[in-house]
């Protein structure tokens, strides 16, 4: 339920970005955010694919809750940001 956060972080920040593998789950979610303009989803697998997005200040991750999945998700966000490069 990605979108939840999705919607609640785009009262927040002037731009979210959320990334799922699922494209029946990004339906979802762009129904369930219908009138967040700030809002893009992206079809990715973020654990294989390249980021499509590689300029934000707040990356928050809720995705696998392994400790090795964990670990990666956190160089992910190193990995893929220019800010932290």
């Amino acid at each position: 339920m990605f979108w939840k956060w999705a919607k609640i972080l785009s009262c927040i920040f002037g731009r979210v970005d959320g990334f799922e593998c699922n494209i029946r789950r990004i339906a979802t979610a762009k129904e369930t955010t219908l009138g967040s303009d700030n809002i893009t989803f992206h079809e990715v697998n973020v654990y294989k694919d390249n980021w499509p997005v590689e300029n934000y200040d707040v990356a928050f991750i809720d995705c696998d809750h392994e400790h090795d999945r964990v670990v990666q998700d956190i160089d992910n966000v190193i990995l893929n940001s220019n800010k932290l490069k």
